[in-house]
């Protein structure tokens, strides 16, 4: 957990790509996902569960929100953006 104040306009804010999704819906499996961005701190790549999916409409784009325990708080991310995905059980 962080303990510095955070900015909403900061890098790390904002890591989907394009529009954050007009639709949402919570994810009931436990879905690992792994992508090919960087963390805003440089320490590898963003990955963790996707607790929801959310889409645009009309559907254009696909999107994420990965729960990374290296970041503050969840961030959509790109479906463009993964790279792997698994169904695991969470510990």
């Amino acid at each position: 957990m962080s303990t510095r104040p955070h900015d909403a306009g900061a890098p790390e804010a904002e890591l989907v790509t394009g529009r954050r999704p007009d639709n949402a819906l919570a994810l009931v499996v436990p879905l690992w996902v792994e992508t090919a961005l960087a963390r805003p701190n440089g320490e590898g790549e963003v990955s963790g569960y996707a607790i929801a999916f959310g889409w645009n409409t009309p559907q254009d784009s696909t999107a994420y929100l990965v729960s990374d325990d290296a970041l503050p708080r969840p961030v959509w991310i790109s479906e463009a953006e993964l790279v792997s995905n698994s169904v695991r059980r969470s510990s």
